[in-house]
C-alpha cells in the first residue's frame, strides 16, 4: 500500500517537473550579458528559400519572428560539444552546432526576417553570450574548459513597446524551453 502511495506520488512530481519545466528552468536559471557577437548575414540560398516559405510574405510580429527562427534552428541542427563553424550558411548545411551555432543560426534568419519586413526601426534580434547562474553560482565557473567559458543566447526587442523575449535555441532543442531569463535586456 505504501509502495502504491509512494509511486504515485513520485509519477505526480515527475509529471508537474515536465509540466513546469519551462518555468523552474527560469526561476533557478539566470542568464547574465557578457558580449554580443556581429550578425552574419544569410547567403545560403537553401536557408533563404526554406525562410521564405516559412514566412510567405507573412508580416510577422517579434514572438512569432523568434518562434520562425527558433523553430528552423531546432529543425535543421544537431548539438555537438565539438568546435564547429558559427557561420549559419555553412552549419545549416552540415546540420551540427554547439551553443554559438545555433544562436547565430537563429540569429541571422531572425535578422533576415526583419529585414525582409523593413521592421529594423521597429525590432531588433542580437546573438548574445553571458554566463549562467544556478541559484547565483556562475555555472561557466565549475568547468575547466574554454569551451564553457560563456554560452550563446538570443535576444528580440520591440523599440517601441520595449517588450524584450529571450530565447536559447540549444537550451529548446534538448529541453524544449522556449524562453530563458536575464539579469536585463538591452538595446
Amino acid at each position: 500500500m505504501k509502495i502504491k502511495k509512494s509511486i504515485r506520488r513520485f509519477g505526480i512530481l515527475m509529471i508537474g517537473i515536465v509540466l513546469l519545466r519551462g518555468y523552474l528552468y527560469r526561476t533557478i536559471i539566470q542568464y547574465h550579458k557578457v558580449g554580443e557577437r556581429k550578425t552574419i548575414e544569410l547567403t545560403n540560398k537553401d536557408l533563404i528559400k526554406e525562410v521564405e516559405n516559412r514566412i510567405k510574405n507573412k508580416k510577422l510580429n517579434l514572438e512569432e519572428i523568434a518562434a520562425a527562427s527558433q523553430e528552423i534552428t531546432k529543425e535543421h541542427l544537431r548539438f555537438t560539444f565539438q568546435n564547429t563553424s558559427q557561420n549559419p550558411n555553412i552549419i545549416y548545411n552540415t546540420g551540427k552546432a554547439n551553443c554559438m551555432g545555433y544562436s547565430s543560426l537563429c540569429n541571422s534568419i531572425a535578422n533576415y526576417i526583419i529585414t525582409k519586413q523593413q521592421e529594423k526601426s521597429k525590432y531588433v534580434a542580437k546573438n548574445i553570450y553571458g554566463k549562467l547562474e544556478l541559484f547565483g553560482v556562475d555555472l561557466n565557473g565549475l568547468f575547466k574548459s574554454k569551451f564553457y567559458e560563456t554560452h550563446d543566447y538570443n535576444q528580440f526587442l520591440d523599440l517601441e513597446t520595449k517588450r524584450c523575449i529571450l530565447t536559447d535555441p540549444s537550451v529548446g532543442d534538448y529541453l524544449k524551453i522556449d524562453r530563458v531569463s536575464s539579469s536585463g535586456c538591452s538595446q
